[in-house]
């Protein structure tokens, strides 16, 4: 636990946008690496949810376990690196008149997949404080926050307005959607097949 992870978690979760913006910027010696952070940040998320019990995992864990088919390990780890590539592709396309790289698109979602990460635990926390929850209310929370900071994360990236950050997310959103759909299809017809 270095200076760099401690200030690292605290403009992450403070600040959309801005370790991608420095990065970006080529500091990247005075900021943790956006994937030793993720790491790290998944072992606090995943650490906090095995103390709280496989009963108070949140909608952010289900969302993974949906994308996984509740299946941790090496297939839902390609399934989670496959929907951060493609989705940083569909940013790339979305975004193609800045200049910014691929690599560049997939550091700010290895970011906000980072917040995501630093949300899971606080979800899992309060679900167990609050475990009546009949609506799952309280668990939809986490998604649009997430939201939220991932289109501020992109407006500080690309100085835009809203109203064109909207826009383009949806945008990212809906290619994303398709091209992580019809890859898994075609992986589940190719094991069919074969």
């Amino acid at each position: 636990m270095d200076g760099r992870l401690i200030r690292g978690l605290k403009d992450l979760a403070l600040r959309p946008g801005y370790l991608t913006e420095e990065y970006l910027r080529g500091r990247r010696v005075t900021h943790i690496h956006p994937v030793r952070l993720i790491i790290v940040v998944s072992l606090i998320a995943y650490s906090v949810s095995a103390a709280f019990g496989p009963d108070q995992s949140g909608l952010l864990f289900g969302l993974t376990g949906i994308l996984t088919g509740d299946r941790p390990g090496w297939i839902g780890l390609f399934i989670v690196v496959l929907v951060l590539t493609l989705t940083a592709a569909a940013q790339r396309l979305v975004y193609w008149r800045s200049g910014r790289l691929y690599v560049e698109q997939a550091v700010l979602l290895l970011h906000v997949t980072s917040f995501a990460m630093l949300l899971a635990p606080i979800e899992v926390v309060v679900l167990s404080v609050l475990p009546d929850d009949p609506t799952g209310s309280l668990g939809a929370v986490a998604l649009p926050i997430l939201g939220v900071y991932w289109v501020l994360a992109l407006r500080k990236v690309y100085s835009e307005s809203l109203t064109l950050t909207l826009g383009r997310v949806v945008l990212v959103v809906t290619l994303a959607t398709g091209a992580i759909l019809a890859t898994l299809t075609g992986l589940v017809a190719l094991g069919i097949r074969g």
